[in-house]
This record gives C-alpha cells, structure tokens and sequence, in this order.
C-alpha cells in the first residue's frame, strides 16, 4: 500500500511537471500578457523560459527584413524539431511578427481588412503564423501595441549593457560565469528594472524606453548561453565550403577528393552575415557548430559511399585494389599486399586523414566566427532596436 502511494506521489510529481515544461503549447489567452514586450512573454512563460527564449533570440538575432524571413520559412521544416520547440519556435514566431509590424499593425487596425492583408501576406506559411493572425485580431493584444512603441520626439532609446555586466561575473571555472537567475528576476518587471539600473543614472524618462532597454539588456543575456538548436536549421554558407576546398595539405598528408562536397545554394546572408577577405561567413558559433556538422557528416556518408561502391569492384575485379590513389596512398598499396586487411587500412587511413583535416577546418572557421560574434556580441538586441526605430511613431 505504502509503494502504492508512494508511485503515485512521484507519478504525479512527473505529471505536472511535464505539463508546466509544455506552456509553449497554451493558448495566448490563457496568460496573463500585460505587456508586448520579449521581457513579460518570457515571463509568462517562466517553465519554458529557457526553450522559448533560445527561438527569440534565434529570429532577433538573424532577421532584420521579412523577405528573408519568408525565404527561411518556405524551405523550414518545423517536423524536424523535437515536440516541445515546435511549439515554442512558433510562438516566439508570433512575438517577433508583433515587434516587427507593430507600428503598421496599429495604423491599420480601424480598417476592417487588416487580418486579411496579413493573411495574405503570410499564405503559404498558416501552419507557423496562425497563432500571429489570431492574435492581432484580438483587441486585447491591438490595445497593448503602446507597449511597444515608441515615440521618436519623445524617446532616447541608448545601447546601455550596464545592467547585463552586472550579472556576469569572472568564474575561476571558465572564462565568465551568468547569474541568469538573478538576472531573470530584475529583468522580469519593467518599473523595478527601470527603479534599479536606470533612474539612479538619469538616463530615461519614460517607461517604454526602460522596456526597450530592458528587452536589449535581456536579448543579450540570451546571447551569451548555449543556444545549440536540436536540428541543422542553419542555411549555406559560402566560406565554409571555400575552407573546406582551400586546405589541402597537412604537413605531408593530401586531402582526398572523395569527401568533397560544395554548395547548390549559394550564401545565405541571413547565416553568413560576417565577412573576412571577401569570404562570408557565420556570425555566432552556435550557427557554425550546427552547420559544420552537418557537412561534416555529409562528408563522411559521401567517402563511406565510395567505400561501398570501391569495395564493389574489388569483389568483382576479384582484387583488394583501391581505384584511383594518388601520391603516398598509391606507392603504399602499391607494395603491400592486395588483401582485405589492407583494402580497410586504406579507407581508415583515409577516413582518419579527412578527420585531420576537419579538425583544422573547423579550428580556423572557429576563431573567424568568434571575432566575428565579439565584434556583434548582441546582434539579436541591435535588430531589436533597428525594429524599434523602424516602428517609432
């Protein structure tokens, strides 16, 4: 009877918790939004803070204009993410689309086919942007669109980090350590933000610009965790594969043609928004790391094809002969002897000196993607006030 209830508790206790871990998938209107901006959402929705707050970020942090939006979202494939970022992908969607045509939003609201316009302008993509039509049919959420607008005469919107650098810390563990539970918590309420960093330093005078200040200081918090994406979203980006193609000796080891590959796509500058010697590439670590392993793997599926398609032949030829060796590989197969042993030598070998080769790759793409990222350490925040100015009455 005791384990009996004792199973239950703890069934119960994973019950709820599962269900709190899912507030992505609750309707808007079961929440209590007082405001628009990223700060209250993520409030809110304080048992996906860390889910929720990683796809704000995500589209603060690399869309600037709707066309490239609209080119990511025709090729995306949102079953490509687990359960839970589904649903949090599309509502962070939802807040970014109310930063980004808040002031058109408002202007068209008294006209009765403004749902319609946008309906039109999103065709082809309801499954990510219901919820963004749902919700700006809703007077509710029209009324609190002066959250998040500013006006140009009257607001000074400043880039102050002051209130970020307060909570990172040097760490004898690494190189800094966040107090992100502190920060949440001060950054969680516009009017206790603005009463503890800004109005002893007289910088602001209203509170919506304390808001916007707050929103940066908190897409920046963001920046600066882990935001490793469960799926390769990520898009072409030119100088990755012009690393890969560039390197082709290691002391003295060549780099095998099999395991090349080059991109069908083009550059997408939504990813590969730094550029270093006329090369582009990705502008955060997290982007790279995503797409470098994806190739990376696309590499090695291609060189265990030709493996296959090697191993093949032998059998027909009635030979362990590997076709095609050049150099070193060559006069090696050449005077060792032509058996299965040595047929896999040869393909671990070249498997081993393609690694090398990654390794260095992914090294040098490495310290050009984090200059880059130092240099623009809070992309996401300063999209977030070109948005801003752009929605300024």
């Amino acid at each position: 009877m005791k384990k009996l209830f004792f199973l239950t508790i703890i069934f119960s206790f994973i019950f709820q918790k599962a269900i709190k871990g899912q507030t992505c998938i609750k309707s808007l209107s079961s929440f209590n939004i007082r405001d628009l901006t990223i700060a209250n959402f993520l409030h809110a929705h304080n048992e996906d803070y860390e889910v929720l707050g990683k796809w704000i970020h995500f589209f603060f942090s690399h869309f600037d204009n709707d066309k490239d939006l609209m080119k990511f979202m025709s090729t995306f494939d949102i079953k490509s993410l687990d359960l839970l970022d589904r649903s949090c992908i599309k509502r962070a969607l939802t807040i970014y689309l109310l930063h980004y045509y808040s002031n058109t939003i408002k202007k068209m609201s008294n006209d009765g086919t403004y749902v319609s316009y946008f309906k039109n302008i999103f065709e082809g993509y309801s499954s990510l942007t219901s919820e963004f039509i749902r919700v700006i049919a809703d007077r509710h959420y029209i009324n609190l669109l002066d959250t998040i607008i500013v006006n140009k005469e009257k607001t000074k919107i400043r880039s102050a980090i002051f209130p970020l650098k307060t909570f990172i810390k040097a760490s004898k563990k690494g190189d800094y350590s966040l107090e992100e539970n502190k920060a949440k918590m001060n950054f969680s309420d516009a009017n206790n933000f603005k009463f503890k960093f800004l109005d002893n330093k007289k910088l602001v005078t209203s509170v919506n610009e304390a808001k916007a200040i707050q929103d940066f200081n908190l897409l920046g918090m963001l920046g600066v965790k882990d935001l490793y994406y469960n799926s390769d979203i990520t898009r072409s980006v030119e100088g990755v594969f012009y690393v890969f193609n560039k390197n082709k000796r290691l002391g003295l080891r060549r780099r095998s043609g099999k395991y090349d590959i080059y991109s069908k796509e083009g550059n997408s500058k939504v990813f590969g928004n730094c550029i270093k010697d006329n090369h582009f590439y990705h502008g955060s670590v997290d982007d790279l790391a995503t797409f470098f392993f994806s190739n990376m793997k696309m590499k090695m599926v291609k060189g265990h094809k030709k493996f296959l398609d090697d191993f093949e032949l032998a059998l027909n030829k009635k030979t362990y002969k590997m076709p095609k060796l050049k150099g070193f590989r060559f006069i090696k197969q050449l005077f060792s002897r032509k058996n299965f042993k040595n047929f896999i030598k040869l393909y671990a070998n070249h498997v081993s000196t393609e690694l090398a080769f990654l390794t260095q790759d992914f090294q040098n793409l490495f310290d050009i993607t984090l200059q880059c990222q130092i240099k623009n350490i809070n992309r996401a925040g300063t999209i977030y006030y070109i948005l801003k100015y752009r929605n300024a009455l």
